[in-house]
């Protein structure tokens, strides 16, 4: 599904974005949960919500990063779309950012690890970086990123009989607060509390002045 904002003209480039539905899920199942079509009128961006294939080795779950074997890559794909939606529309190659939910924000940290050429930025909610990705990551260009996560979503990672299949989110912070040479020490906020009956409360973390004068951002729910 692609949106295009009232305000586009073809003779000026703007922004691309991706979002990217978790798991099982699909394109109206993430604009349910993450519907930006308002905010992309507001700010001036096409938005794109991609759509999965079926897995044949997990039960036909629609995921992005498929169970092995397989020769689904979908790093061509959003290239390919990167590609294709240039022909169509002036887009600002210097401005396509990714984000996703869950398996769509592991997603996301691939994009911006293994596409980081055509990737400026990305953001992920209740997702880590899988091991493999931390692991082979190789950003070309400083990349500003955001974390959203819940301290009872297996903030710490995921270990089980001794192996790590997801990093911590101090890691991912760490890897990206290093690659980016941001400030050590990060400007801590805590947020109004808007709903007190949700359990809930929210610390925004922000480690700015890195080279590119990108930060990385951390929602500590």
């Amino acid at each position: 599904a692609v949106f295009v904002p009232k305000s586009y003209q073809e003779n000026t480039p703007v922004p691309l974005m991706f979002n990217v539905h978790g798991g099982s899920g699909d394109i109206a199942s993430q604009i349910a949960i993450a519907d930006m079509r308002s905010i992309a009128d507001t700010a001036g961006f096409i938005l794109v919500y991609p759509q999965a294939l079926p897995d044949p080795n997990d039960g036909g779950s629609t995921n992005w990063l498929q169970k092995d074997p397989t020769t689904v890559d979908d790093i061509y794909f959003v290239e390919t779309m990167i590609d294709t939606l240039s022909s169509e529309y002036m887009i600002d190659q210097n401005r396509v950012y990714a984000c996703g939910y869950s398996l769509g924000g592991e997603f996301s940290f691939e994009l911006a690890c293994r596409l980081n050429n055509r990737i400026a930025a990305v953001g992920s909610v209740a997702r880590s970086m899988g091991t493999y990705i931390y692991e082979n990551c190789s950003p070309k260009h400083p990349t500003a990123i955001l974390t959203i996560h819940g301290t009872d979503d297996d903030y710490d990672g995921i270990i089980w009989q001794g192996v790590t299949y997801y990093v911590s989110l101090d890691d991912v912070n760490k890897y990206w607060i290093d690659f980016n040479n941001t400030d050590s020490t990060p400007t801590v906020v805590q947020l109004p509390n808007l709903n007190s009956t949700d359990g809930s409360t929210v610390e925004h973390y922000s480690w700015n002045n890195g080279n590119g004068c990108v930060s990385v951002e951390h929602f500590k729910v």
